[in-house]
Order: structure tokens, then sequence, then C-alpha cells
């Protein structure tokens, strides 16, 4: 979890209990990391933007600006540097892909991702 968000919640909950942040910084902060940990699984995800997306192959929900003509919609895709991906496969420009279904296909203006869900755990 970011830094600015557990001092944020650390410097909420010293001010909720009335209590002066910066002469309990550690208890605070460590407080408020237990309680973001423990809410995450509970907390909905949120679009960030395309700046912050990784570029490491890694799959995420991208929403884009048109999909088969239609507005705001999302895919799963991920980025690809480019270049010879398969080796008897023409090369591709680098960007955002998803699979159709058949190949990949270059995702239409991405702007904005989030993070996939976790795999569900077999039963």
């Amino acid at each position: 979890m970011a830094d600015c968000a557990i001092e944020a919640a650390a410097r909420a909950m010293a001010v909720a209990a009335d209590d002066p942040y910066e002469d309990n910084q550690k208890f605070w902060i460590a407080y408020a990391e237990a309680a973001l940990t423990a809410a995450a699984p509970f907390m909905l995800p949120q679009w960030r933007g395309m700046e912050s997306a990784p570029k490491d192959g890694r799959e995420v929900l991208l929403r884009v600006k048109l999909r088969a003509g239609a507005t705001g919609k999302q895919l799963v895709g991920h980025y690809m540097q480019g270049g010879h991906c398969i080796e008897d496969h023409p090369p591709i420009d680098r960007g955002w892909y998803f699979w159709s279904g058949c190949q990949f296909d270059k995702a239409s203006e991405p702007i904005a991702w989030m993070p996939l869900p976790p795999p569900e755990e077999p039963r």
C-alpha cells in the first residue's frame, strides 16, 4: 500500500482520536497500516491513470475510448514492448494489446487501468 495513503489514514485516525499525530507517529502509522491491510479485500478498486500502468507484460483491466465502435468499454490487456514477439510472425508496434479470440489486437486508446482481482483459490 502506498506510503501516502497510510500516512493520510494515520493522520485522520489521530485527529478522530484527538491525539497529536506528531507525538505518536509510529503508533498511528502502524495502526493505519494494519487497518488498511485488513480492509483491502473489501475495498473496491479504482481506475488509475495510464501513466502508472505496468509495462512488464502482466494483464490488467483496461478502459478504452472505443471498442468495436462502442464507447467506454473495458477489456483485459497487457503492454507489449514491440518487435518480434513470436519468431515466425511479423514485428509489432509497442503498445497495449488484448486477445481477440484468435490473435492479439492493439487496444484503441486506453484511458485508464486497474489491477485484475486475484484468482480464486481452488475448492
